[in-house]
């Protein structure tokens, strides 16, 4: 089996969607590397991002998660890539700013879909993971930046595992598409199908003006396609809580902002915004 380039060939992306295209050979962040040259834009600097950029790289060497968790993978076995997102810069759009939050769950269905032509059946755990099976494969993590003129832009940076071998993979709880599917993957072809599909969304969503309740580009609405693509709902989780508080009940259900409904055992369901989220056996009555 032939192992995957180091690094990715710019030459073989297709990104049309986008205003500005930064391959890195390695760097120690994307997400630091595109919100410190967002920070350092004029306004005049600043148009040139669009409404749409990225940042990417098959060698990121600091990337972190939530919870300020280490990712680190082998250089070319993994896609690190940032989404520089500014629906200000479109003034077409209507973009209210407290709802720019639903941008991470946006792009993890955008990945989902994406991974799907692979053979495999991703899922998104709540909030921000991606699975196949019940190990992560993904993870996103977002960050709100204010640019000059009151403006807020997102950064998602996305850490997708290709190309790992079982022998690479950090934890037990991990794997890649190159263990699931058996064979190495192209990170370009991954790469430009990820962003295309995020950036179809995404303009379908401000389109919309960000309300997750109006149908997106298929006829449902983001919330709709969030309840098919979140196998979260309906399992029995443990709800890990800032201060070591835990919680433990059945997720039956996202709430208006996309935080988490979990059915307590006195039958009381209560909501949490954040909160790092851990299943624990399946369920088939959620619905009930």
């Amino acid at each position: 089996m032939l192992e995957p380039a180091p690094t990715i060939d710019a030459s073989q992306l297709v990104l049309p969607s986008f205003s500005r295209t930064i391959i890195l050979d390695a760097v120690g962040s994307t997400n630091a590397y595109a919100s410190q040259q967002l920070a350092l834009a004029d306004a005049v600097t600043a148009r040139g991002w669009g409404e749409l950029s990225l940042v990417a790289t098959a060698d990121q060497q600091s990337g972190r998660g939530r919870l300020d968790r280490v990712w680190t993978a082998p250089a070319g076995s993994a896609l690190a890539v940032s989404f520089v997102v500014r629906p200000h810069a479109n003034p077409a759009y209507r973009v209210p700013p407290h709802q720019l939050h639903w941008l991470t769950q946006l792009l993890a269905l955008a990945t989902t879909d994406s991974l799907r032509r692979y053979s495999v059946q991703p899922s998104i755990k709540w909030p921000n993971d991606i699975l196949i099976g019940e190990k992560k494969c993904c993870g996103i993590l977002s960050q709100l930046v204010s640019e000059p003129g009151g403006h807020y832009s997102v950064i998602l940076g996305i850490g997708l595992n290709l190309n790992m071998t079982a022998e690479q993979l950090p934890v037990e709880t991990a794997t890649s598409l190159r263990v699931e599917t058996g064979h190495t993957v192209n990170l370009e072809e991954v790469l430009s199908n990820v962003a295309e599909t995020f950036a179809q969304f995404a303009r379908a969503f401000f389109t919309a003006e960000a309300d997750p309740t109006r149908p997106l580009l298929d006829g449902l609405s983001l919330r709709e396609r969030l309840h098919q693509s979140m196998s979260t709902l309906g399992k029995e989780v443990t709800v890990h809580l800032p201060g070591d508080q835990q919680v433990h009940g059945t997720a039956v259900d996202l709430g208006e902002d996309g935080e988490i409904m979990v059915r307590l055992s006195s039958g009381e369901t209560a909501s949490y915004s954040v909160g790092d989220v851990v299943h624990l056996r399946p369920r088939t009555d959620w619905r009930s």
